[in-house]
């Protein structure tokens, strides 16, 4: 009966960290996330006074009001411009933290789950898994998208089957909980980390990171830069 219990707690804890994370995951770290609207047909109505110079309400800044009434949507993306500046170091810090938080929810469910420290630990290694894994999906295809041209394809046909099964790694480690996931998730950002460096004709090496997980990750060799 205990064990039933304790279950179900796990269960129910786990969607509820399913649900900050969805609603915290704004940040996508570089996600795109655009809302727009059909405005062919749409009149402006005059300005009320508090847009035409006046603060709407104390202490409300004049932008504010202008971004409020011209209903302006909020668009997040990499920049496009295009900045040139890709790395997939980001998405390799991502996957080091969703093995790592994968090892902390063995650990923490091993130790028990009979009191609400150990529960809301659970929740929160749980919340910071899934917006980990959404980072490493969303760097990856930032590159994949935006930096690797023809060429790139045409010297590394693998890419594509490789950034697919990345981020269906990424979406493993979102649905379950092995720590096994997390591993194989490194290796193949590792994998896609030698691809994007090698188009740049730089040279890699491997090293163990100095903490937990103490997994290797790939590093540029800058000194063989051109």
């Amino acid at each position: 009966m205990q064990a039933t219990i304790a279950l179900a707690l796990m269960m129910l804890v786990i969607l509820l960290a399913t649900r900050i994370a969805r609603r915290t995951r704004g940040h996508g770290l570089h996600r795109q996330q655009t809302r727009t609207k059909d405005t062919a047909d749409r009149r402006i109505a005059p300005a009320p006074a508090a847009t035409r110079g006046e603060a709407s309400t104390a202490g409300e800044p004049r932008e504010h009001g202008m971004k409020t009434w011209l209903n302006v949507p909020i668009a997040h993306a990499h920049c496009d411009i295009p900045c040139g500046i890709y790395d997939p170091m980001s998405a390799q810090l991502a996957a080091l933290s969703v093995a790592r938080f994968l090892d902390q929810i063995a650990e923490t469910a091993t130790g028990g789950l009979a009191d609400a420290a150990a529960q809301v630990r659970l929740a929160r290694l749980t919340a910071e898994k899934e917006a980990h894994a959404a980072q490493v999906k969303s760097e990856i295809v930032v590159i994949w998208g935006d930096y690797f041209k023809p060429e790139h394809f045409e010297q590394h046909p693998m890419i594509h089957d490789l950034t697919h099964r990345t981020l269906r790694q990424a979406s493993a480690c979102k649905q379950e909980l092995s720590p096994d996931n997390g591993r194989k998730l490194v290796e193949l950002v590792n994998a896609f980390a030698e691809i994007f460096w090698q188009t740049k004709d730089i040279e890699t090496q491997r090293v163990t990171v100095p903490y937990e997980p103490k997994l290797d990750i790939v590093q540029p060799i800058l000194s063989s830069a051109s």
